[in-house]
């Protein structure tokens, strides 16, 4: 910028518009008819990709249907059947029923459930379960020498 005019380089189709003069970009300008502005051409633009192939038809007839790999499932999996209902369901339960005592006749003997269920006696001190009574006062007696023995293991013989 020299002297107060500016220099537009050579074929840009502005000419210099100083204080004083109607060059030719001085004035207000006209756009042609059917040109957007190029935000306007931009989102439009963005608009067409999105909606472009089977979404913009799907979206211009107005419905919307699941995509084919939606419907035919995932690849590499089997379909699901669908549930049982009514008297098919009560066959499949009584046959599951059926199916699991089986399975757990197999298993075997389970000692530590056993064992647990055994443990019917609690002692009111330190909340120690033992199986039996005969235990329980032999427990107390070493474990609580100086806590009076309860009713409950009075008569019994250790």
């Amino acid at each position: 910028v020299t002297g107060g005019r500016r220099h537009w380089p050579a074929g840009s189709g502005r000419a210099p518009a100083g204080p004083g003069t109607a060059g030719a970009g001085a004035g207000p300008r006209v756009r042609r008819a059917g040109t957007t502005t190029p935000p306007v051409r931009l989102f439009l633009l963005l608009l067409l990709l999105l909606l472009s192939g089977r979404r913009r038809r799907r979206l211009l007839r107005g419905r919307a249907e699941p995509s084919p790999p939606a419907r035919q499932g995932r690849p590499g999996r089997t379909p699901r059947p669908d549930m049982a209902r009514g008297q098919q369901k009560i066959q499949s339960q009584q046959k599951n029923a059926k199916k699991q005592a089986e399975q757990k006749k197999k298993q075997g003997h389970d000692q530590k459930a056993a064992a647990k269920a055994a443990l019917i006696y609690t002692c009111t001190v330190c909340r120690t379960q033992m199986p039996d009574p005969k235990t329980f006062k032999q427990h107390f007696e070493s474990k609580h020498p100086k806590t009076p023995l309860p009713p409950e293991l009075a008569d019994v013989q250790a």
